[in-house]
């Protein structure tokens, strides 16, 4: 799809945890379509009688899905002070020092040779999203995990089996097109260490929802660092707008 990380575009679809579930369940609940508990952030209209409603149907990480009013917009100064109250938790993320309880080896993380054509097919044309420009050729761009595999491996990742592994190395959802140069600059690096020149509100959104998706942790400094980047942001600067003007080359 051409926006990320949000299937909805509505403001509700940023719906966290158990803490703001006490502000939507105090709404009007309605039939609720389809009740499994799901690890990623999804929203949608509901759909009567082949008419979409009013309502949004959205699922929450780790909690069972929740309906609420689409047109209630969740300022993003509100929902930091809710992620706050739980101390343990940002965002659903645990804070905690990085533990490497292996040491990092990049073969057990491979990836495939192909992530970049991929890629850039699901985005409609050759897009870096650090630098939010159009690319010609495959040649210009590198593939850049959003969380680094080595970021990963000291985040909890050391310890998952070799197939999870792999399957987080070639998750399209953890990997973005970007030059050579920017792809050095970023490295093996977090939010705390480095931050692209665009879309960096989206960046840190989309690293916090990889490390939930593979049960990672963050420490304090990148912590404080997707913090101070919030704070900054609006709802809409969380999904990534693809530029519709990047093209795929011919073969």
């Amino acid at each position: 799809m051409s926006v990320y990380p949000m299937k909805c575009a509505q403001p509700v679809g940023l719906v966290f945890r158990s803490n703001l579930l006490v502000v939507l369940v105090a709404m009007s609940i309605t039939a609720i379509a389809h009740d499994e508990i799901t690890t990623t952030f999804e929203c949608h209209k509901i759909v009567v009688e082949a008419e979409e409603t009013d309502e949004c149907h959205c699922h929450v990480p780790g909690e069972e899905p929740v309906n609420s009013s689409c047109d209630d917009a969740l300022s993003m100064e509100l929902l930091l002070e809710l992620e706050k109250v739980d101390q343990d938790l940002f965002f659903g993320l645990r804070v905690e020092p990085e533990d490497t309880c292996t040491e990092y080896n990049v073969a057990e993380y491979p990836s495939g040779s192909t992530l970049d054509l991929i890629k850039a097919q699901e985005l409609g044309g050759i897009f870096g999203a650090f630098e939010d420009q159009c690319f010609d050729t495959y040649k210009d761009v590198d593939v850049d995990h959003l969380v680094a595999r080595k970021e990963a491996h000291d985040s909890g990742l050391c310890a998952a089996e070799a197939q999870t592994k792999i399957d987080f190395s070639n998750d399209l959802e953890n990997i973005a097109l970007a030059s050579a140069s920017v792809n050095r600059s970023k490295s093996d690096r977090d939010p705390a260490d480095w931050l692209p020149d665009h879309n960096a509100c989206w960046y840190v959104w989309q690293h916090m929802h990889i490390k939930r998706k593979y049960d990672m942790t963050i420490d304090e400094a990148e912590k404080n660092a997707i913090d101070s980047v919030l704070q900054e942001c609006t709802i809409e600067e969380l999904v990534l707008e693809v530029d519709e003007s990047c093209t795929l080359p011919e073969f």
